[in-house]
């Protein structure tokens, strides 16, 4: 059922990226003001992918971005906080912090890895406070599109589009933040 919604909504952004100019016969390369897919089919799609639970992160962000929000803060129970407390990315970190004796530590944390975190996050600037046996990091970014990336990958096409769709009105950045626990007796 996944694979068959996945298609669908492939085949929907796909045609309508096909039939964004119907009435029009003829667009010279001045006048075509880039990709339009109508903003409904769009919502759809994120929806029917939401519902199939493919990249279920990504989605919410990119869902997100379609209501209009100034600011999401997700909990430390949430998700989202479960991943990030799962990634290699953090639990690195985190034993460098501990390697150095460190009980607070900032940076930015990268997640181009091809998951789930890779297409919803990227990268986001992290604070770290180690407290006995607990490490608590909080993460804060704004989901946005700033760039047009070079080269044909997935991450870069969506990237691409992400940032069409923000030139043109059809989603709008906003602030986001999660707080992130992870016991230092359950470590790895």
């Amino acid at each position: 059922m996944k694979r068959f919604l996945v298609f669908l909504l492939s085949m929907l952004l796909v045609c309508g990226i096909c039939t964004a100019r119907v009435g029009t016969s003829f667009v010279s390369a001045e006048e075509d003001e880039g990709i339009r897919i109508p903003r409904s089919w769009v919502r759809s799609g994120v929806f029917l992918l939401r519902y199939a639970g493919f990249y279920s992160e990504s989605v919410r962000f990119l869902s997100y971005a379609f209501e209009d929000v100034s600011h999401v803060t997700y909990g430390e129970t949430s998700v989202l906080a479960r991943k990030l407390s799962d990634s290699k990315q953090l639990r690195e970190i985190l034993e460098d912090a501990l390697e150095q004796g460190l009980t607070e530590a900032e940076g930015v944390a990268s997640f181009y890895d091809g998951s789930d975190l890779e297409y919803s996050i990227g990268a986001a600037g992290y604070t770290l406070r180690i407290e006995g046996n607990t490490a608590i990091f909080v993460l804060k970014d704004v989901y946005d599109f700033t760039e047009v990336r070079e080269g044909g990958s997935i991450s870069n096409i969506l990237n691409n589009l992400g940032y069409e769709w923000q030139q043109n009105g059809t989603i709008t950045p906003y602030t986001w933040m999660v707080k992130v626990v992870i016991s230092l007796e359950s470590r790895a």
